[in-house]
């Protein structure tokens, strides 16, 4: 779920926590339909109402995050009144929320991926020429042997 948080500070200088969604998981949908048929179909509802039906269904002691705040909620003009109507079901979610009893099904066998190609041949690195060492210096011990002193 992707919500839009709203950048700023309030009055007394701390960040804002408010965000505007309007899709929701399918477990905060069903929190929000719960609460709606508690309060007998009405949408609009005051934080109290909603942090009393929270209370009474999940034993929370206060107004679910995503409504109390969520900006796309507020009904504007008035202070502490929420329009539940306005969320829906994100596309997403109703995947996640299948029957317990259902039957799974196995998924079907992968196919097997195409064998890597073959490593191009690498060249061949070509030996360096012995380096050229300044006059009287053997180039290796083999060297010092047959050279000659004079």
């Amino acid at each position: 779920m992707a919500f839009k948080k709203l950048e700023g500070l309030t009055k007394d200088g701390n960040p804002r926590t408010l965000f505007r969604a309007l899709a929701i998981n399918a477990d905060q949908f069903k929190l929000v339909q719960e609460i709606v048929a508690h309060y007998n179909g009405e949408t609009k509802l005051t934080r109290k109402q909603l942090r009393d039906a929270h209370g009474v269904l999940r034993g929370k002691k206060a107004a679910p995050y995503f409504v109390s705040k969520n900006v796309a909620c507020k009904v504007k003009g008035t202070h502490g009144v929420y329009n539940v109507a306005v969320l829906k079901l994100a596309k997403g979610s109703a995947e996640i929320t299948k029957p317990e009893n259902e039957i799974k099904v196995p998924a079907p066998a992968k196919k097997e991926s195409k064998p890597k190609r073959e490593a191009r041949a690498k060249r061949e690195v070509k030996a360096l020429p012995a380096p050229v060492l300044p006059d009287g210096a053997p180039a290796s011990d083999s060297d010092a042997d047959h050279m000659i002193v004079g």
